[in-house]
């Protein structure tokens, strides 16, 4: 977005957080549009993200929250920066909230 400091400092307030760009809506548009093809993947999506919610489940020091996404939400009292980095190098990316709250994707 182009537009004067003050204007782009007021739709800051209200943006939200993690907004989607322009591709990813027309993305999104795309699959709703064509569900049936993409019917098994996100079958696959909803089966792994069951198997994913179980395993950090029965890990001591997390908790994950339900989830009806295609992400989980967890808190841990284990440092995020290490479990990110660690989740990193075994090739799963996580969003850390800060602290100690993280996103599975």
């Amino acid at each position: 977005m182009l537009a004067n400091t003050d204007v782009l400092r007021q739709i800051q307030k209200v943006r939200q957080p993690f907004n989607l760009n322009a591709f990813s809506q027309a993305a999104a548009r795309t699959v709703l549009a064509n569900r049936d093809v993409f019917k098994e993947q996100i079958q696959t999506v909803l089966e792994q993200r069951e198997v994913v919610q179980r395993g950090l489940k029965s890990i001591k020091g997390v908790d994950s929250y339900p989830s009806a996404t295609n992400y989980i939400l967890f808190r841990t009292n284990h440092d995020s920066k290490v479990i990110f980095q660690g989740l990193l190098e075994r090739g799963v990316l996580i969003r850390s909230l800060g602290g100690r709250n993280c996103q599975v994707f």
